[in-house]
């Protein structure tokens, strides 16, 4: 047996079975995937997201992430501090 948090969270989750879930935390969930979708399908043919990609490739790197609702792949971001 282990102390650490993220190893008995760990545990938690992968004994919860869907069963378990109370309504209001599925409803929830899928109220914010259904929002989550329809913000990337009305976003994905807006202005400027062609030119977006164009950048994002030209900076260069292995094209490692999929671009959901493309058939593309591109650089995945990097973050410096």
């Amino acid at each position: 047996m282990t102390d650490d948090a993220a190893w008995l969270l760990a545990q938690h989750v992968c004994r919860t079975g869907y069963a378990h879930l109370p309504a209001s935390a599925i409803q929830s969930a899928r109220r914010d995937i259904l929002d989550t979708f329809g913000c990337m399908l009305g976003g994905s043919g807006s202005p400027g997201i062609d030119e977006l990609c164009t950048v994002t490739r030209r900076r260069g790197g292995l094209e490692e992430s999929r671009v959901l609702l493309r058939a593309t792949r591109l650089p995945a971001g990097s973050v410096s501090t």
